[in-house]
């Protein structure tokens, strides 16, 4: 009998639920954040007073370089210290880089904190969701796990779109694309 052969005649059970819902919110909040980077970019131009191209470049081409690098490290960290350790710097890596953006005092340092982000982001669906899913997940239900956490997580443009409309425009404490 192996762990594989055990995992195979598993029934879906609370477990499958938990972990499939924690995933998929996982995600959608790194789909979240590959997203709002295009909608805050002409706010961030006009606050930081730098062209259009110098907004992307730190806003988005940055985050993409922290997330294509913490894909590559964290693929190692994952094998080296387990899928779990993995995912939890990951969270912790993503959260010190969204939480300190909005207090961003140049754009330098703006970009600065979104590389840190795109390193925690980058990896989460190629080591966390699609792997783990894979190791905890038979295959007669993987299928329908993976299309119930994509199909969950992919709302997020969506729902970046609608927070873009509704906050951009507006100071409320702080400016609304922070």
């Amino acid at each position: 009998m192996t762990i594989a052969g055990r995992i195979e005649r598993l029934p879906w059970t609370s477990f499958h639920t938990r972990l499939l819902v924690l995933l998929s919110l996982g995600e959608f909040f790194e789909l979240y954040d590959l997203f709002v980077g295009g909608f805050v970019v002409a706010p961030i131009s006009a606050f930081y007073k730098v062209s259009t191209a110098v907004a992307i470049y730190y806003n988005i081409a940055v985050f993409f370089l922290g997330a294509f690098l913490g894909a590559i490290i964290f693929t190692y960290v994952g094998d080296a210290l387990g899928r779990r350790t993995s995912l939890i710097l990951n969270m912790v890596i993503a959260g010190i880089g969204l939480l300190l953006t909005p207090f961003s005092s140049s754009i330098q340092v703006l970009g600065a904190l979104r590389f840190i982000t795109g390193l925690g982001v980058g990896p989460e669906a190629l080591i966390v969701l699609d792997v783990l899913i894979t190791e905890f997940f038979p295959s007669k239900i993987r299928g329908r796990a993976l299309a119930i956490a994509y199909t969950a997580s992919w709302t997020a443009p969506i729902v970046v779109a609608i927070l873009a409309y509704l906050l951009i425009p507006h100071v409320y404490v702080i400016p609304g694309w922070k």
